[in-house]
């Protein structure tokens, strides 16, 4: 087989050429393209098709991130999207998450994330005799989407004054959103905004996601849009609670 060129974005085909190591009594890695099949029959089965999608690699190969995104999807403000995490140096064991793509950013970045509970399976020895059940757990990721449209239905009748709105940011930064190198970018986002129902919860988190484009690393956006999620979710509980 021919060894693909280690590049940052791949197709689904060239996860096949990707190299997977030898396991171990301890460890057993997964192949990337094996992961992505599952990932696709699970999205299948549940009569989804899929719109676009994309792989990123890093570590020269050894850790694979993948982003399906489903077509036909009634919920008009975001795109529901089937990521997935899969390593093969024993940095985290394989994962698969609901998360969204609101329509405004056009450039395919995740903008939210671990929406309800994550599948996860550690590459142990075992994990062949789980995995004919991991296509179905997936599937139940699915039963959250409706959560997904709540959540931003609650973001928007949460308003926010200006004081308010730098506290939630100050906060944010301060757990690690964003670099801080991207505080004047987010403020000045927000403060333009002037057609994603300015003054709520759901603009101020726009302003952060805008910034989100510039990440060129899955990994490092996953992290830092869980934190996003997290801070925003908690903020937004606390003046709906408070009005």
């Amino acid at each position: 087989m021919k060894k693909v060129e280690i590049k940052n974005i791949i197709d689904r085909e060239e996860l096949t050429a990707i190299v997977t190591p030898e396991r171990t009594a301890t460890h057993y890695p997964i192949p990337h393209a094996m992961v992505a099949d599952k990932v696709h029959g699970a999205i299948e089965n549940k009569g989804y098709s899929i719109e676009r999608e994309s792989y990123q690699l890093s570590h020269d190969g050894a850790r694979c991130f993948g982003t399906l995104t489903l077509a036909d999807n009634d919920v008009k403000e975001f795109k529901t999207q089937i990521t997935f995490g899969n390593s093969h140096d024993k940095a985290f064991a394989f994962w698969s998450k609901l998360a969204t793509l609101l329509l405004k950013c056009t450039n395919g970045m995740i903008v939210q994330c671990n929406q309800g509970e994550a599948v996860r399976r550690k590459h142990t020895s075992g994990i062949m005799n789980d995995w004919s059940t991991i296509d179905n757990r997936i599937g139940n990721l699915f039963g959250n989407i409706s959560a997904l449209d709540k959540r931003f239905e609650r973001m928007k009748r949460a308003e926010i004054n200006e004081v308010q709105s730098a506290q939630i940011i100050e906060h944010a930064f301060m757990n690690n959103a964003l670099p801080t190198t991207k505080y004047k970018d987010v403020v000045k986002e927000y403060r333009s905004n002037s057609t994603w129902l300015k003054g709520t919860m759901f603009s101020l988190e726009q302003a952060f996601t805008e910034q989100f484009k510039t990440f060129d690393r899955v990994e490092t956006l996953n992290d830092r849009s869980m934190n996003l999620q997290s801070i925003m979710d908690r903020h937004t509980d606390l003046i709906l609670d408070v009005n």
